[in-house]
């Protein structure tokens, strides 16, 4: 549990900085951006706890790493577009 804790604790810090230099106009991507990151996808994982079984397990399981695809991929839709 502590090395679980200590693997996320910069993970979350992280995320926050970013979000948090995203709305402050630190960055080249609007304000509206920040929907994209970590700290607000990881709460879409709580919604797929009422999907039902089969599929539960899949979108929870993997869901942090769809998280960060998601999260890469409107970046670089961003800074292409």
């Amino acid at each position: 549990m502590l090395i679980m804790r200590l693997a996320t604790t910069p993970m979350y810090a992280g995320s926050i900085l970013l979000a948090a230099a995203i709305t402050l106009g630190q960055t080249v991507f609007p304000a509206w951006f920040v929907v994209f990151t970590p700290i607000v996808t990881n709460f879409l994982g709580l919604v797929w706890m009422r999907v039902p079984q089969p599929a539960r397990c899949i979108l929870f399981g993997g869901w942090s790493n769809l998280v960060f695809t998601i999260m890469f991929t409107a970046m670089l839709i961003c800074l292409l577009a």
